[in-house]
């Protein structure tokens, strides 16, 4: 799932554009295991905590609001490797 999140920031970095319709990134969700960002898709058949598609569709503008925001290459981490909410 990484490296399909690597390939939707490097598709958002190439955005370009003033108006809504050139920078904003599409999300489709396509079934409760599986969805599409920026064209790339992110398979979720072995995240068993999902239990229905909203629940995809949730992860799926969250992961295309970090990617708008550019938090994949902002992101700082703690010595232990975990990120802090105040580094998100």
């Amino acid at each position: 799932m990484q490296d399909a999140l690597n390939a939707v920031a490097e598709d958002a970095a190439k955005l370009t554009g003033n108006s809504d319709r050139n920078t904003r990134i599409k999300v489709r969700v396509h079934d409760k295991h599986s969805f599409q960002v920026a064209k790339e898709p992110v398979d979720l058949r072995f995240v068993e905590q999902l239990a229905d598609s909203e629940q995809t569709a949730a992860l799926a503008q969250m992961v295309r609001y970090c990617l708008e925001k550019g938090l994949p290459r902002s992101l700082h981490r703690t010595g232990n490797g975990c990120h802090t909410l105040k580094s998100l």
